[in-house]
């Protein structure tokens, strides 16, 4: 399942900053994801195994995928087969 978080600068933690500044709630979302994230690699396990970048790959490109299966599917008309 793809999650996609999108950052509205009404949110009332941003309007402040919002309010003064364009792009404010975009880089103070970035900051808190960057912060959110740094010790990232410190929590990461590392297996052992050689074709494990391999395995990631291979996953990344099964999710793009289906999402682009779903997209075409969601965006080509219906067809009515019953003539």
């Amino acid at each position: 399942m793809l999650i996609i978080i999108i950052t509205c600068p009404l949110a009332e933690s941003y309007i402040d900053r919002a309010a003064l500044e364009a792009g404010a709630a975009a880089e103070m979302a970035a900051t808190r994801k960057e912060e959110k994230y740094v010790d990232l690699g410190a929590r990461s396990e590392n297996t052992g195994e050689a074709r494990e970048t391999s395995f990631l790959y291979q996953r990344i490109s099964i999710l793009v995928q289906r999402f682009n299966a779903a997209l075409l599917h969601d965006i080509s008309p219906a067809t009515d087969c019953t003539d």
